[in-house]
């Protein structure tokens, strides 16, 4: 069962009590994906608390979506995959929370197993049908 947290602009706030339960979900393995805005994505990338999605333990995810990858630049200037754009995906249309429009999932670097995390990018990418 995948469980995936939902996070909005009050995220902005980094010792926010809501971030902290956040934070605890992914190093628990308890949230396996994250939803988010692209400014908390980063940060939650920066934090090292997302999956590199080049790496081989994520499976086929990053070549499965390959045109809507995000890409954080690590102290080196290494691009890291670290999220999806699921903004076109009708089932994240409603999702107002998100000031700019636009909706990216991140996966948790502490997953055992994103086998389900593929299920639910695939359910939030899918285009209106």
């Amino acid at each position: 069962e995948i469980c995936a947290c939902l996070v909005g602009s009050e995220m902005c706030i980094r010792d926010s009590s809501y971030y902290m339960k956040v934070l605890a979900y992914l190093e628990a393995d308890t949230a396996q994906a994250v939803l988010c805005q692209y400014d908390n994505l980063i940060g939650l990338a920066k934090s090292g608390r997302l999956a590199d999605l080049s790496d081989e333990k994520v499976g086929d995810i990053y070549d499965k979506y390959k045109d809507r990858i995000i890409y954080y630049e690590d102290e080196d200037g290494k691009k890291i995959p670290v999220g999806i754009d699921v903004s076109e995906g009708y089932k994240a249309a409603g999702l107002t929370e998100y000031t700019d429009g636009k909706a990216y999932i991140g996966l948790s670097a502490y997953a055992a197993d994103y086998g389900y995390v593929e299920k639910f990018v695939d359910y939030m990418v899918e285009l209106g049908k």
